[in-house]
């Protein structure tokens, strides 16, 4: 659509081509011998056709970038006058003409600054729509990973509880038959199973996150709600440590399509300031004129007549303009030079915000990755503590509350580490988009 408006400012450029006539009939008094025509009666009858404004009926007209305007056309007038009197010596009298016509302003007006503004313009705002556009991809990709991640995390997170459901289950199986054989007690196997059940709770919400999750992410990738297709991740995280570069990034970030948008906002108000302070310049332009004529009382007679180029006109002048006071012009250039010095600090402060953020994400990455391996120390110890109380459980010689804190903690221990490997790649993502890089599978990383 902005593109449109480029073909529009570019038309004032085209020739024009326009016809420009008007004919009619006078039955008039006269009230002198000279209204008459020296035929001393009083009522006298015109016939005329002639243009309807300036020299010509039909013209071509071009506006060139210098701000000089040319115009070429014919002009066919015709009087016939009822009756003829001695003042008349042609009629009805055709006359032709063809006319060339110059205009080219000295200071306002003139040169590209002036003329080719508005195209500039259009164009500039071209430019902002399209990195506008780039933007809200961006975007759309960054929301996209998110809701990916946030599908993986509800995902793998189900698949851990179903790994610590099953392992509950397993528990309350060996208290059940140490029970039965009469190895064990009954609030054993109701501590068992009520701790199998606070799993198997958990488990449920989770489930619901997933199902939640995996809403979000079809309502991202446009996919119906209803779709029954279930959303299994294929691409799992990772949680090797990434080493980025940070001075790579932050030239990147500097290239991001909303700055590269705010910059074509300053481009077109740098051109329209431009254009207001050309309009202080004072209006002069000189002006020539140059015809060739013909008269006759027939039409091709007349146009004979041009073709002989004995009758030639030429006329040349200057043309001055000045409003008093120029209150208009000096208001427009001063809105133009505050306009420019508005665009140009929201590109600043753009520029500032989107370092920030960039730096942001970088500490946020440095931090997940710390986060991401103190939880896989966790996990490691939370693994061996559960398989020494396992198997000194397995042997009578560790109670069933250890044995359950054991699990639970180790539970934990994963569900944590899990997290902690999304919450990575979801800072890999905001590094992604804060150096406008969303479409780029490299992630500049530091030599």
């Amino acid at each position: 659509m902005a593109a449109t408006a480029i073909g529009t400012e570019a038309a004032v450029f085209d020739p024009v081509f326009q016809l420009n006539t008007q004919g009619g009939h006078y039955n008039r008094q006269t009230s002198t011998q000279i209204q008459s025509l020296g035929t001393n009666i009083p009522t006298l009858r015109t016939t005329f056709l002639l243009s309807g404004a300036g020299l010509n009926q039909a013209y071509f007209e071009k506006l060139f970038t210098t701000g000089g305007r040319v115009q070429f056309g014919v002009g066919q007038n015709l009087t016939s006058y009822s009756p003829t009197g001695s003042f008349v010596f042609v009629n009805p009298a055709w006359q032709s003409s063809l006319n060339l016509t110059l205009e080219q302003p000295l200071f306002r007006g003139r040169g590209a600054t002036a003329t080719e503004a508005p195209l500039r313009i259009a164009r500039a705002n071209q430019a902002q729509s399209w990195h506008v556009f780039q933007a809200n991809v961006n975007q759309i990709l960054r929301d996209a990973e998110t809701a990916y991640w946030e599908t993986y995390s509800a995902y793998h997170e189900l698949q851990l509880r179903d790994l610590a459901l099953a392992q509950a289950a397993a528990t309350v199986e060996r208290e059940q038959e140490r029970l039965r054989v009469g190895e064990g007690a009954i609030p054993d196997v109701a501590q068992a199973v009520e701790h199998a059940e606070e799993f198997r709770i958990e488990r449920a919400d989770a489930e619901n996150r997933y199902i939640a999750a995996q809403r979000l992410l079809r309502r991202v990738m446009g996919i119906p709600p209803d779709d029954p297709r279930p959303i299994i991740p294929a691409t799992l995280a990772g949680d090797a440590p990434l080493v980025v570069d940070w001075n790579a990034g932050t030239q990147q970030a500097l290239t991001r399509p909303e700055l590269a948008a705010q910059r074509a906002v300053v481009e077109a108000a740098q051109i329209e300031l431009a254009r207001r302070q050309n309009g202080l310049l004072p209006d002069i332009s000189v002006r020539a004129i140059y015809s060739v004529t013909g008269l006759n009382n027939q039409w091709d007679g007349a146009w004979s007549s041009v073709g002989s180029w004995n009758y030639n006109d030429w006329t040349a002048g200057v043309v001055y303009r000045q409003p008093l006071g120029r209150r208009a012009d000096q208001s427009l250039a001063q809105r133009a030079q505050t306009a420019v010095s508005m665009e140009t600090a929201r590109l600043k402060q753009l520029e500032h915000e989107i370092i920030h953020q960039l730096a942001g994400t970088y500490q946020d990455m440095e931090a997940a990755q710390r986060m991401l391996e103190l939880h896989r120390r966790r996990r490691e110890a939370a693994a061996v503590q559960l398989e020494a109380r396992r198997e000194l459980y397995l042997e009578n010689k560790a109670l069933l509350r250890d044995q359950l804190d054991a699990e639970e903690r180790y539970t934990s221990a994963m569900l944590d580490e899990a997290l902690a490997r999304v919450q990575y790649q979801r800072t890999l993502t905001n590094w992604n988009y804060a150096r406008g890089a969303m479409t780029e599978n490299s992630l500049v990383l530091s030599p």
